[in-house]
């Protein structure tokens, strides 16, 4: 039996009918800037239903996340 592939493919950031680039560019600029604005060393507790998406902001999300201060 053949897997099917997905009806629906998401499309790309920079080629798409919407400007995904630029929202993802934004939302990980405003993350950050979140991080920043806590002093000091922190823990990250993430609900599992937005780690996935989370994770669309950066490629190196834990090195990007250490950078900023978050040790958990």
């Amino acid at each position: 039996m053949s897997k099917s592939k997905s009806k629906f493919q998401l499309p790309a950031l920079q080629t798409g009918p919407l400007p995904l680039l630029g929202i993802r560019e934004e939302a990980r600029h405003a993350f950050l800037d979140l991080l920043d604005s806590c002093p000091g060393r922190k823990a990250l507790v993430i609900d599992p239903s937005i780690s996935g998406p989370l994770s669309m902001l950066d490629a190196s999300l834990n090195e990007l996340l250490a950078e900023h201060g978050v040790v958990k």
